[in-house]
């Protein structure tokens, strides 16, 4: 039997790159309680403050997108379960190029408003705007509870980066009415925290099993 060659290989590996990247189908073309959105290239991504996944939608289309998993898990139905579990994700915007995200990459961030909604989650994206990596999950409590220094309730429900600096929205409620942008951070800054958590979880990984040649 003929061995596959190469450029079949390569797109037998693109059709399973693409399978783990789109879990599945929207029913609808849209995406209720959207809470952040970038339009980039081709396509559109589209975050919901009570679910565990990505929207994705094309540009020049109004067809159905499709659905990249963030987190693990399933969500409850109840509306107060589900609402005490939510990563409660508020804000979706792009970071400029840096470190192995050659293209950049979307950063999705958590409101900060519980200790289980400070997480944000960065996808790398290729040179047409694909996304093109696994989600990463990083802590961003070192930008998110300083800021309870500032305000009774944080409640990130916007960001964008300008230049290279990383600027978050706080929205206020009816107790506390101060709206305000925090700056100065940099996306580099939240990929060198992800870059930190992978290494010592694998270096804990390396000495539970004995991994670096001690004798």
């Amino acid at each position: 039997m003929t061995p596959p060659s190469r450029d079949a290989r390569h797109g037998r590996r693109r059709q399973q790159e693409k399978r783990w990247k789109i879990e599945g189908l929207c029913t609808e073309s849209y995406r209720s309680a959207a809470s952040g959105l970038v339009c980039h290239e081709a396509a559109m991504y589209v975050i919901t403050d009570d679910d565990l996944h990505l929207g994705v939608f094309p540009v020049r289309s109004s067809g159905p997108g499709g659905l990249i998993r963030l987190f693990d898990g399933v969500l409850p139905q109840s509306h107060d379960e589900r609402k005490e579990q939510k990563p409660d994700l508020e804000a979706l915007t792009l970071i400029p190029p840096y470190s192995d995200l050659s293209f950049g990459a979307l950063l999705a961030i958590g409101s900060g408003s519980r200790s289980n909604r400070k997480r944000g989650v960065l996808l790398g994206l290729d040179a047409c705007g694909t996304v093109c990596t696994a989600p990463r999950i990083v802590d961003l409590s070192f930008i998110l509870d300083p800021l309870a220094a500032e305000f009774p309730q944080v409640n990130i429900e916007g960001a964008v980066v300008a230049g290279q600096e990383l600027r978050l929205f706080q929205r206020g409620n009816k107790r506390h009415i101060d709206n305000a942008c925090g700056r100065g951070w940099t996306g580099a800054a939240v990929v060198s925290a992800w870059q930190q958590a992978a290494y010592r979880q694998c270096r804990h990984s390396l000495l539970a099993f004995g991994g670096f040649g001690r004798s």
